[in-house]
């Protein structure tokens, strides 16, 4: 797309309608401001060529790898393309205002969805199809407003929020047959298990299944007792920042810091707490690109609260090959750093 101020005055300027596909003209005089109009016999809404440009700004701006985005409650997170299978095709005649836009943000794909258009109509008018997207109100912002200026509003200056878990309390609302256990039970399960990861005194969590990871290279028959305990690492969490988003019915998410013996770095941790399925498995390997643990602690049929059962990482592939480098076979104690 281009900016009026970008192109030639009058049918010169060789645009098209986003919406109709007609003719433009760029008015580009002393008196109005300037803007697009078409030739004749067409009265298409701005808005929709509005949505278009803040789309494409948006998927520029992060194909850059360059900047961040401010996220609610002021967080940040550094703005990247979505992986190719998560891709909207931006040339679909498919697309709507509602279309969700995917992204990744701090390596986690979310979908975005810009609200406030349509007329200007209410900003939350299309709420229902927005569920576990960040929405990005536009209605204050006229249609005639710079590429600059839009994307300053997309990345900091529009009003934002999530709708993951307004829309679960929702739905839950609407039918309780299909949502047996009580949200505000399923929150508060979460959390203990958090107190349980960052609280070693706390009660059951001297029963965590921990995933420990140990150097592949090294053979237990060859190597000390020293290195063979030197070379076994249990990440463990050492801080969650709550509270965290309902990403499903039954799913917490919470941004954390993990610490091994070498060092800290930022993770995730994903709780479960329905029954998890091979599909649900397969959608965290797509959605997450960072350290994360994923804790299953289902709940029973009569909505007792269950024990954690099991707990795995996804993406420490790099944590594992450190560990492989580290302790090469064959190597004394004192060759061990």
């Amino acid at each position: 797309m281009r900016h009026v101020e970008e192109v030639s005055r009058g049918l010169a300027c060789g645009c098209r309608c986003t919406d109709c596909k007609r003719p433009l003209i760029a008015r580009k005089g002393e008196v109005r401001v300037e803007h697009f109009a078409h030739q004749a016999g067409a009265n298409c809404p701005a808005d929709l060529a509005l949505w278009h440009a803040a789309r494409e700004v948006l998927l520029e701006t992060a194909a850059t790898h360059a900047e961040t985005m401010v996220l609610p409650k002021a967080d940040q997170a550094r703005l990247e393309p979505a992986p190719k299978n998560a891709a909207v095709d931006p040339t679909s005649a498919q697309q709507t205002l509602t279309t969700r836009i995917p992204i990744t943000l701090d390596a986690r794909v979310h979908d975005v969805v810009f609200t406030g258009l349509g007329h200007r109509r209410d900003a939350h008018r299309h709420a229902t199809d927005c569920a576990g997207a960040l929405v990005i109100n536009l209605r204050t912002l006229s249609p005639q407003i710079t590429r600059g200026a839009l994307k300053d509003a997309i990345l900091r200056r529009a009003p934002r929020t999530w709708t993951a878990a307004r829309q679960c309390a929702s739905s839950r609302a609407q039918s309780t047959e299909q949502q047996p256990h009580d949200q505000r039970e399923l929150a508060a399960h979460a959390e203990r298990i958090c107190d349980q990861l960052t609280q070693p005194g706390h009660a059951g969590a001297e029963s965590l299944p921990w995933q420990a990871l140990r150097a592949r290279a090294l053979n237990k028959l060859e190597a000390s007792d020293e290195q063979w305990r030197r070379a076994t690492i249990e990440p463990r969490i050492h801080d969650i920042q709550r509270p965290g988003t309902a990403i499903s019915a039954t799913a917490y998410e919470y941004a954390a810091r993990v610490g091994t013996k070498t060092g800290t770095a930022r993770a995730l941790v994903v709780i479960e707490l329905g029954e998890d399925t091979l599909k649900a498995e397969n959608n965290r390997q797509t959605r997450y690109k960072t350290p994360t643990l994923v804790i299953h602690a289902p709940m029973s049929n009569q909505g007792h609260p269950g024990r954690v059962t099991h707990m795995h990482w996804l993406r420490i592939d790099h944590w594992q090959r450190a560990l492989d480098e580290r302790y090469q076979p064959f190597q004394t104690e004192e060759d061990t750093p």
